[in-house]
């Protein structure tokens, strides 16, 4: 597994960028055509980019483990299964705090911040020639 970490660093490290460089581009769009809405874009956009950060590391341990070949296998299913209780249980969590609120927009943008994260994985054209190379 180290083996293959250490092989594919160059390729983890640019797909990380790649997921980053969109969100603060939307994060530098939404602040300059509403200024009034900044606290609630800037919100949304941390909600997208920690849950975008987790589910991308959760993906690849979920690619480089080899005990349980059934999460290596489902690992897209498991990944946004996880990311999204993870995401839910937070906003429980939230429920009974005094100073926090639970919102649905909170939800929306880390499912979004998943989905991007796992579409960007997806058809990256890197990943397709590993997968052939590792015949994973």
């Amino acid at each position: 597994m180290l083996y293959l970490f250490k092989k594919n660093r160059a390729y983890l490290f640019s797909m990380f960028l790649i997921i980053f460089y969109p969100m603060v581009l939307l994060l530098v769009i939404s602040m300059l055509l509403d200024p009034t809405e900044k606290a609630f874009a800037l919100d949304k956009l941390s909600h997208f980019a920690a849950f975008s950060v987790l589910s991308y590391f959760i993906y690849f341990i979920l690619t480089y483990q080899d005990k349980v070949w059934f999460l290596k296998k489902h690992r897209t299913a498991f990944t946004i299964i996880f990311c999204l209780s993870v995401g839910a249980s937070i906003e429980i969590v939230q429920l009974y705090m005094p100073n926090r609120s639970t919102n649905i927009f909170d939800m929306v943008a880390n499912l979004c911040g998943i989905l991007f994260t796992i579409f960007i994985i997806k058809h990256s054209p890197n990943r397709i020639k590993k997968l052939k190379r590792y015949g994973i």
